[in-house]
């Protein structure tokens, strides 16, 4: 089966595309830019922005029955300073790619959504039936893409999957991502102080990047539906910091600055994606060890070359 991944090169598209070769998909990623650290071999990558006209000739050429879409601007905090920029790669660039899809017959696409669209929790854990209300830009141009997902369904019968991750962290994430972990554990290696805004007492809910790659696949014959997938455990910064810390055995601590607008805690139900199938087999504890050893050994080269 040929499936067609927009952002396959990103932190959660290359995870997701290693699993799809793996399982005899036809792949094929469209890329605003090829990162080699992140190429699968036996796929196939193509220079595209999602804005331009160049996907539909894209597609009429590979013909994909599914679609993954992850190629979006992730960061929270980017979204606030440039909520242009984020509208028009999250909202118009999903049209874009679902435009593609409507014209080009594509059987499913499956949307990588995110907790942001939830805002601030009413009752913990979310689960999907919690009203969304975004507090950042971000939240709500993942919103409005899942909307227009769903409305290309009932107006041209395009099946399709949301997946509203949590958190997801894990190696070959960059800090660019918007992960508070590579952030934490880039800076402690270094030996310098990570910053936390506020008491850091505010929660999230951490879930590792290959739990997630294997929902994605999954989702592939999950119906239309929304689906959380997440740890359902709460973590404090403050501990995710001091977890890192000792780990590194680093005798480091954080630079407190003023707190940032933002959710105080929040963690999603992942019940719905259990009755699935799905499962979370990679838990907290073991991925960020195996993030924590990925970092160690990309610092080590790093100074190796110097």
């Amino acid at each position: 089966m040929k499936v067609l991944v927009t952002g396959g090169c990103g932190f959660i598209g290359s995870y997701t595309i290693d699993l799809l070769i793996k399982n005899g998909y036809d792949v094929l990623s469209l890329d605003i830019n090829i990162e080699k650290t992140r190429i699968n071999k036996s796929a196939k990558y193509i220079k595209a922005d999602i804005l331009s006209k160049k996907i539909f000739d894209i597609f009429k050429k590979f013909s994909p029955s599914i679609v993954f879409h992850f190629a979006a601007q992730t960061n929270l905090r980017s979204s606030i300073e440039d909520p242009k920029r984020d509208a028009k790669l999250n909202i118009l660039g999903t049209i874009n790619i679902l435009e593609a899809c409507r014209k080009y017959n594509v059987k499913k696409i499956i949307y990588s959504s995110s907790a942001a669209v939830y805002g601030e929790p009413k009752y913990l854990p979310v689960d999907e039936n919690h009203y969304t209300k975004p507090e950042s830009p971000y939240g709500l141009s993942k919103l409005v893409g899942e909307m227009y997902i769903q409305m290309y369904n009932k107006l041209f019968g395009l099946n399709y999957t949301i997946l509203r991750y949590s958190n997801v962290f894990g190696p070959k994430q960059n800090i660019k991502d918007g992960g508070v972990i590579s952030l934490f554990i880039n800076k402690i290696l270094k030996n310098e102080r990570p910053i936390i805004f506020g008491d850091g007492k505010q929660t999230r809910d951490f879930i590792f990047v290959e739990n997630v790659a294997k929902a994605n696949l999954l989702a592939i014959n999950w119906k239309n539906d929304v689906y959380n997938i997440s740890s359902s455990k709460e973590t404090s910064i403050l501990d995710l910091f001091e977890k890192i810390r000792k780990n590194l055995k680093k005798d480091i601590k954080p630079i407190f600055a003023e707190p940032k607008k933002e959710v105080r805690r929040i963690v999603l139900s992942n019940k719905k994606a259990l009755k699935m199938g799905w499962k979370e087999e990679i838990d907290f504890e073991e991925g960020l060890k195996k993030t924590i050893e990925y970092f160690k050994k990309c610092s080590m080269s790093n100074s190796t070359k110097i």
